[in-house]
């Protein structure tokens, strides 16, 4: 008999069982008492795990977070040093921005200094 059958089962004793007559009451309290106790501790275990495991979650969405927005920042460096090295114009002559720079804008991103 499944876990189901058995409440189902119970249910419908204390249907029948409503006047409570004492031998009813025992035979109740002896078929089904103990699953009850036990569905109940379960639905406790259930509803402990299911706080754990929203903590558990709320913490991994912070953590997500704050990767992200690291990526982004790197992100945001690197495309800055690219933009500054992706004018073509800085090419024409050896005495432009990205030649005198040598890479170092680059170099920093890559660091991770902030202003790159």
């Amino acid at each position: 008999m499944t876990n189901a059958d058995r409440l189902a089962k119970a249910i419908q004793a204390l249907g029948e069982f409503a006047d409570l007559k004492a031998e009813y009451a025992i035979k109740f309290v002896d078929e089904y008492a103990e699953f009850l106790i036990q569905r109940a501790e379960r639905v406790e275990e259930s509803e402990k795990e299911n706080k754990r495991l929203e903590k558990f979650i709320d913490n991994l969405q912070v953590v997500h977070f704050t990767e992200l927005q690291t990526e982004k920042a790197e992100n945001a460096r690197y495309k800055q040093a690219l933009e500054f090295y992706a004018d073509e114009q800085d090419y024409i002559t050896f005495d432009s921005p990205a030649v005198r720079d040598s890479g170092y804008k680059a170099r920093k991103a890559l660091r991770g200094d902030k202003h790159a």
